[in-house]
């Protein structure tokens, strides 16, 4: 079963598509790169993006009846993305968490700081949540000192503290590569890494407790986050260079030093899914 954990895919509640029509092109699209299950995340941006939780189940509902007419094999899930800003408290009020879980999926703005993000996530963790750090990749606040990947870099300071999982993209393309994220899992498939109550099931090389140690400080706000006991999802285009070559790199790190317990296509369009399901990776401007 290869799960979807992060997707703009409904309509008209966000940034994603604007019909339903492009939802259901996301969706054959996913449905074709094999997977099953899709979770909803739209944005929650006070402003910008603030379509009510009773919308978001609305459009799911009505989104996964047209995918079950259709004969398209997707589950989807209920979820959001969430803004690490000043107005979380708020939403924690009445949250949408990933499915049945006790999970809740939380971005870092590009205005962050470690404090604010330090303390906003452990206000996610006080009111009974497990944070999942939407493409960590993407934050410079999360790099390791050093160029990504490279000497010093994400790899070095955390290969002595986490199993590495050196899972090297093989020949099928990019989701050959990311099937191959799961191993010994039956078909190299992506299976659900969390458990029946929400609590965090880690993919082979994660980040468990048992390979934690507190000389994780060469980033001391990843070595929180890590100790707060979050998880951390990657974004399917970030290994397709969808989003530049530093954040591809980075995230190979991520990927190699077993930082990952799942991943998310993050995709918004049709056009985007062309490109980051595509069987043979590509480099795109950004």
């Amino acid at each position: 079963m290869m799960i979807d954990w992060h997707s703009h895919i409904l309509p008209g509640v966000d940034d994603g598509p604007t019909d339903i029509e492009q939802s259901v092109a996301i969706a054959e699209a996913l449905a074709a790169g094999g997977f099953t299950e899709v979770y909803c995340t739209p944005h929650l941006m006070r402003g910008i993006h603030e379509a009510g939780n009773d919308e978001v189940r609305w459009s799911m509902a009505r989104l996964q009846e047209r995918l079950n007419k259709s004969g398209i094999p997707i589950t989807l899930q209920s979820g959001r993305e969430y803004c690490l800003d000043e107005y979380l408290h708020a939403a924690l009020e009445d949250p949408l968490p990933l499915g049945d879980s006790r999970q809740i999926l939380v971005e870092l703005l590009p205005h962050s700081t470690a404090d604010m993000v330090r303390r906003l996530v452990y206000d996610v963790v006080r009111a009974g949540f497990t944070p999942v750090i939407a493409h960590p990749e993407r934050s410079p606040l999360l790099e390791l000192p050093g160029h990504p990947g490279g000497n010093g870099g994400i790899r070095g300071a955390l290969g002595h503290l986490l199993e590495p999982a050196g899972h090297p993209a093989g020949n099928g393309g990019i989701l050959e590569s990311f099937r191959s994220l799961f191993p010994g899992r039956g078909n190299g498939s992506a299976e659900r890494s969390h458990g029946p109550n929400g609590q965090g099931m880690h993919a082979p090389g994660g980040n468990g407790h048992s390979r934690r140690s507190s000389d994780a400080a060469a980033n001391p706000l990843l070595a929180y986050l890590r100790d707060l006991g979050c998880s951390f999802q990657g974004n399917l285009g970030s290994f397709s260079g969808f989003y530049g070559v530093q954040v591809k790199t980075t995230a190979e790190s991520m990927r190699d030093a077993g930082l990952y317990d799942r991943y998310g296509s993050d995709l918004h369009t049709v056009q985007q899914a062309k490109i980051v399901l595509s069987n043979q990776p590509k480099q795109t401007a950004g």
